[in-house]
This record gives structure tokens, C-alpha cells and sequence, in this order.
């Protein structure tokens, strides 16, 4: 099973569009977000975003410094989702850690196209 395929089985396409929605519309020229690298090679679009402030739960559990994510606007997929962490080995979010990535991003910036 590819990268592609695990994302679309374990994650609903509203998580992974908000996702992007942060990356994309975060690099914004007139508002930029602090928290957010995103670069572009024609079809491919990927970032970088900075996640270490966000907690999970009542215990407030750190999920990871970074989530990376890359896909081809043309392709329409996904291509990759990782956590990034000094503390463990790369890995896909589960729901829960993406919704509080989510709900973060969707207070913290209102104007965010993010629906959860």
C-alpha cells in the first residue's frame, strides 16, 4: 500500500484539505503565518508546519514539532503527511492529532478555510 492510499484510508479528506488549506494559504504574501515553510515546484506544493505549541487532551501531550506534507495540485492527492519529532521516528497523524491540529490553526486564524 502506498503513502497516498494509507492517507486516504486513515484520515477523511476534510482533515487532509484542512491541512493543506494551513500550508497554502498560510505562505499567503499579504498574511503569512509564522508557523508555516511552503515551497512549490510547478506541480508539486509541500510545507512545512511549525506544530510544537499545540497540545493534545488534558493531559496536554506533545504531538510533534513539525507536520510535513506534500501534493501534487494536478494529481489531486496527497502525496505525504509526517509528523516530525526529535523524540520518535516520522509518522502519520492519527484523527485525533490532526483535529487538534486543526481546531488550533481554525482559532488561532479565523480566515482559514478549515472545516473539521
Amino acid at each position: 500500500m502506498s503513502f497516498s492510499e494509507m492517507i486516504e484510508e486513515n484520515l477523511p479528506e476534510n482533515y487532509v484539505q484542512g491541512l493543506r488549506a494551513i500550508a497554502y494559504e498560510g505562505a499567503d504574501n499579504l498574511y503569512p503565518l509564522k508557523e508555516v515553510d511552503y515551497r512549490y515546484c510547478e506541480d508539486q506544493k509541500y510545507s512545512s508546519i511549525h506544530i510544537d505549541d499545540i497540545r493534545l487532551g488534558e493531559n496536554e501531550t506533545h504531538i510533534a514539532e513539525c507536520l510535513w506534507i506534500c501534493w501534487y495540485k494536478s494529481r489531486a492527492y496527497t502525496d505525504a503527511i509526517w509528523l516530525l519529532s526529535t523524540h520518535s521516528v516520522p509518522r502519520l497523524p492519527t484523527l485525533e492529532e490532526c483535529k487538534a491540529i486543526l481546531t488550533w490553526f481554525k482559532n488561532k486564524y479565523p480566515f482559514l478555510r478549515i472545516e473539521i
